[in-house]
């Protein structure tokens, strides 16, 4: 008798206990599956921001102030790439803060109308190489996050 419940039990608890940790496993690799393709598209998305970012605020520092429609056109779609960017980071990352400043710092560079051409692109490009730097700093440490799948 007592040899049929050990076996008994033997068939019932095995195949939960193995079921049970299967279970476990999966939801770990699913959960982690989904936030490791969420930070990939979002480091990519960045990187596209970001892009877009410097080519408009290049292409602005060209135009002359005196054609406002379009200056000011480009300057609206430049203020609008620079609050999805802040959207996107986390104000509480010390190097993130670093990339909302240098946004910020072109923005208002290329709004500044004292500011006299060879300056505006010494400057500008001063401030394009720390945003390119910090951002690849970012982009860097976020990638080395998703190659070790957390």
């Amino acid at each position: 008798m007592k040899d049929y419940i050990t076996d008994l039990l033997g068939k019932i608890c095995i195949p939960l206990i193995i079921g049970y940790i299967t279970y476990i496993i999966a939801k770990k690799q699913i959960t982690s599956t989904g936030v490791t393709q969420f930070r990939q598209k979002w480091i990519d998305n960045l990187r596209d921001a970001i892009s877009l970012y410097i080519a408009k605020a290049e292409m602005i520092s060209m135009l002359d102030f005196d054609d406002d429609e379009k200056y000011f056109e480009h300057f609206k779609e430049l203020s609008q790439m620079q609050y999805k960017i802040e959207l996107m980071l986390n104000s509480s990352e010390k190097d993130h803060n670093e990339v909302i400043e240098y946004v910020g710092n072109i923005r208002d560079l290329i709004h500044d109308e004292e500011i006299h051409e060879d300056e505006l692109d010494e400057r500008l490009n001063e401030l394009i190489n720390g945003l390119t730097d910090v951002t690849k700093r970012v982009l860097k440490r976020e990638w080395n996050i998703v190659k070790k799948g957390k």
